[in-house]
C-alpha cells in the first residue's frame, strides 16, 4: 500500500494486482544477490540492475490504463515481465523496501508529460532514480538516470516537476 503524505493512495487491491505474484518475484530477485557489506548506493544499484534483467517497457500498453491496468503496477513486472514507468517504480520500490532501503515513488512530469520514478534520501538530499529510462535506454544510456540529485536530474535539458511523493512506509515529505 502507497502513502500520500499521510494519506493513503491505493488501501484496496484491484483485481488486476497479484500480490503471490509480486512477492514471489521480489523472493527470486532477492534470493540471486548478495547484498552484504555494501554501501546503500551500491544496494540500490544492484536491484535497479536486477529490475532491469527481468523487465521491459511495455510500449503497447502506453495510455492504456484501463485496458492493462496491470502494466501500471508492480503485478506487470513480476507477472508479465513489462510495464510502464508507474510499474518499474512500484516494483522498485517494493524491492528496495524489502531490503531495508527506504526508496519513494514519484508523480511527476517530465517536459510536461506525465512520468514516475523513484527517490531516495540520504543525509536530506533527494537522489532521483529512474530505472525505466535507464532500462529503455531511451535517455543517455544505462545508467544516466541513477541516484541523480534534483539539479543533477535538470542538467540535462530536461524539466522534472514533483507533483506527489508517496512512501510504502508513510514518510511525510
Amino acid at each position: 500500500i502507497l502513502k500520500e503524505k499521510g494519506r493513503t493512495r491505493r488501501n484496496t487491491l484491484a483485481d488486476y494486482d497479484d500480490p503471490e505474484a509480486v512477492v514471489k518475484s521480489l523472493n527470486n530477485v532477492l534470493n540471486k544477490v548478495n547484498l552484504d557489506g555494501l554501501s546503500e548506493k551500491q544496494k540500490l544499484r544492484i536491484l535497479h540492475d536486477e529490475l532491469c534483467k527481468i523487465a521491459s517497457y511495455d510500449y503497447d500498453n502506453i495510455g492504456k490504463s484501463q485496458e492493462s491496468p496491470w502494466a501500471f503496477s508492480s503485478t506487470g513486472v513480476a507477472k508479465y515481465g513489462k510495464a510502464v514507468c508507474s510499474g518499474y517504480a512500484e516494483y522498485y520500490m517494493l524491492l528496495c523496501n524489502a531490503v531495508g532501503l527506504d526508496v519513494n515513488i514519484v508523480n511527476g512530469k517530465v517536459n510536461g508529460k506525465d512520468h514516475v520514478w523513484n527517490t531516495f534520501y540520504k543525509d536530506g538530499v533527494r537522489y532521483n532514480i529512474d530505472p525505466t529510462w535507464n532500462d529503455t535506454g531511451c535517455r543517455f544510456g544505462k545508467w544516466k538516470w541513477f541516484y541523480k540529485t534534483d539539479k543533477e536530474m535538470n542538467k540535462t535539458g530536461n524539466i522534472f516537476i514533483v507533483e506527489k511523493e508517496f512512501s510504502q512506509n508513510n514518510k511525510k515529505f
